[in-house]
């Protein structure tokens, strides 16, 4: 199936964002011991510098991560009409819209997910890995949001501080949340793949065999 080949992408794509992310904290825990003189500029200039380009590392790997894992997903989701014929309950383009729409993005791509796992394991019921991956996402993209904005207001050392923690704390939830993306795409992946078997070796209904003409009288 073509998930396969995009499930592979994408959990590259996964593992190097929850590296950069580790890297980004790592690097804001130094950069705050660089704020506790405030008469050492090169200091000042250094810690500027360097959580400017960590934050920039961690957008690009986001996009990257983002796009790669939305191709897996608009992938999974178009092949649910094959494989379990009405489960699914939305069209297929709100498996790559929903992600940007306001308000849709908060609820629409997990009840796309959980059209996949129920045509894949068979029930609809929660699963922790899929619940605590949905969690995490929403909450690490919102401390995200609040970090930049703190950032971007950051005109005294205190603010520069706090942001720098806010910014430390959202890396480390979205290390967990793409550990469990990880885990998402792996088990999906595996579990659709199985279903497909299932659906190949089922037998394949045969044509009727045409009647047989009447001689005529």
């Amino acid at each position: 199936m073509e998930i396969v080949g995009r499930a592979r992408i994408a959990i590259v794509a996964l593992a190097v964002v929850q590296v950069v992310h580790l890297v980004a904290v790592v690097v804001d825990v130094v950069a705050l011991q660089w704020l506790d003189d405030v008469t050492d500029s090169d200091a000042l200039d250094r810690f500027d510098t360097v959580t400017l380009l960590s934050a920039g590392a961690q957008y690009l790997a986001l996009v990257v991560a983002a796009i790669v894992f939305v191709r897996w997903f608009n992938a999974a989701h178009r092949n649910l009409d094959a494989l379990c014929p009405g489960v699914r309950r939305h069209e297929t383009w709100w498996s790559i819209t929903s992600w940007i729409i306001p308000i849709m993005g908060l609820f629409r791509p997990k009840q796309i997910h959980n059209d996949m796992l129920a045509c894949a394991l068979g029930e609809r019921k929660r699963h922790w890995w899929a619940s605590w991956w949905w969690i995490l996402f929403l909450v690490g993209s919102f401390v995200a949001n609040v970090a930049a904005r703190r950032f971007s207001d950051a005109n005294t050392l205190e603010l520069a501080r706090s942001s720098t923690i806010v910014h430390a704390t959202s890396g480390c939830i979205l290390i967990a949340g793409a550990f469990l993306a990880i885990i998402v795409v792996r088990r999906t992946t595996d579990a659709m793949e199985t279903k497909r078997r299932e659906v190949a070796r089922q037998p394949q209904p045969q044509p009727p065999e045409p009647e047989a003409l009447l001689p005529t009288p």
